[in-house]
């Protein structure tokens, strides 16, 4: 990931290289933090559903 940020600073590269690199990167953050979100879901179905079962 490193290499990468030094590859898109470097000045002979086309500018369309680094904005791939930063899009690729947007993506990937914004994957995280969906998938995040969808894991905090599922446990807070799976804690309330234990929940339900408990008072039954």
């Amino acid at each position: 990931m490193q290499m990468l940020s030094s590859l898109s600073s470097m000045s002979f590269i086309p500018s369309s290289l680094s904005s791939i690199s930063v899009a690729i990167h947007v993506i990937k953050g914004t994957f995280s933090f969906i998938l995040k979100i969808l894991i905090i879901f599922i446990l807070s179905i799976a804690y309330l559903s234990l929940l339900c079962l408990l008072y039954i």
